[in-house]
């Protein structure tokens, strides 16, 4: 299909505001995470450079969710405007039909779809398991290097941490003492001459080798009156890694290769693990058709919300994500939590805005308005220009 200079210029329509709103959204979620993340350069000395390494192994995660949003907000302004300023019915007083302004939405929606499927199946979850790995690298690297000697830590949550002496070069401690509410009813004093940290790479687990000591534990909820006093030479204690929301252990579905989230659909037997695996399952298929049904509906909401102006158009497309991204979220929780059928559930939302963006496009093709979306219209562009008034 060969472009004829009109598309070309649709197309320049579209790509304007959608590149702009991918930068911005994009940029708005990676500030989030920053501020996250700062707490590990403020707490563990942790390089900027790791950081950085670590917002681009997340970047797919959020361009999977800014770049449909990017599609539905520059298609619906870039026709908002076009219908505007009239280009539209001059287009059509030309010869040309709606279902031919279409195309270089629908060129930009497919490209995006693309680009989709390799972030849901590929990118994603690779970037997900990349930041994990980095995480682990990080911490466990730098964890005697965010402490210091004859200061109380509290690094680690439930714990507190002190040592007399600290070699940062071997990770060793002298003179350990660890106050660990951990299990709650049962807190426990741990003393130790010595103690070391030492990283296991393939469970992705920190452990606090600890030397010649003692254990003191006073059960709270005990209803005699008991004092344990344990001694032991060697003991460990294996240190949470969840600082940043990634505790270690085994990997999560939203992790796994598409080869490896399938393989556990197949061989997992707990019910639960089955469920919330083929709910990552059609969830990441049923993200790559979302950009070519948002354009399908940005159009003829785009046409129809020509009064509207810049600042309503943009709330109407928050609106419209808004209700996606909830009714994808409840049918997530309706598949991990309540077992209802995955496919059925986590497919629903893309058809009924398949359904909806249909009859939108029909009507906008017979040049017929919907008087509800008028008010609905009508109701955003007063709460977004409340000072205005129509004539």
């Amino acid at each position: 299909m060969l472009m004829t200079r009109i598309d070309r210029y649709i197309l320049r329509e579209i790509a304007a505001p959608t590149l702009l709103s991918l930068l911005v959204f994009t940029f708005v979620l990676l500030a989030g995470r920053t501020l996250k993340l700062a707490r590990m350069v403020i707490n563990n000395g942790v390089p900027l450079k790791d950081i950085l390494h670590l917002l681009v192994d997340l970047l797919p995660s959020f361009l999977s969710i800014t770049l449909p949003l990017a599609i539905l907000l520059g298609t619906l302004l870039a026709f908002s405007r076009l219908s505007a300023d009239a280009e539209i019915i001059a287009l059509k007083a030309s010869g040309l039909s709606l279902n031919h302004l279409l195309r270089p939405a629908l060129i930009m929606a497919l490209t995006a779809c693309l680009v989709t499927a390799s972030l849901t199946l590929y990118l994603k979850p690779l970037g997900y398991s990349a930041f994990r790995g980095r995480i682990f690298k990080i911490l466990s690297q730098r964890t005697s290097v965010g402490l210091q000697a004859r200061v109380f830590q509290t690094e680690f949550p439930g714990m507190v941490l002190y040592a007399d002496n600290l070699d940062e070069r071997s990770s060793t401690l002298e003179g350990v003492f660890i106050s660990d509410q951990r299990m709650g009813t049962t807190p426990s004093t741990i003393v130790a001459e010595s103690g070391r940290f030492l990283a296991d790479p393939k469970r992705q687990s920190l452990t606090l080798q600890l030397n010649r000591g003692q254990i003191h534990r006073y059960p709270q909820d005990s209803t005699e009156d008991t004092y344990q006093v344990i001694d032991f030479n060697n003991y460990a204690i294996n240190l949470p890694l969840d600082q940043v929301g990634q505790p270690p252990g085994r990997q999560k579905v939203k992790e796994l290769s598409l080869a490896n989230l399938l393989k556990r659909v197949k061989t997992t037997d707990s019910i639960a693990e089955q469920f919330k695996s083929r709910a990552e399952l059609h969830h990441r298929f049923s993200m790559i058709p979302i950009p070519l049904l948002f354009a399908l509906l940005a159009l003829p909401l785009g046409i129809q919300s020509n009064r509207s102006g810049k600042g309503g158009g943009f709330a109407i497309g928050l609106l419209v994500y808004l209700f996606y991204y909830l009714a994808t979220s409840f049918a997530g929780t309706l598949v991990v939590e309540q077992h209802w059928p995955a496919a059925l559930t986590l497919w629903t939302p893309p058809l009924l805005f398949l359904l909806l963006g249909t009859v939108l496009y029909r009507q906008a093709l017979h040049e017929r308005r919907l008087r509800h979306l008028d008010h609905l219209i009508r109701l955003v562009q007063g709460i977004w220009r409340p000072g205005r008034r129509e004539n």
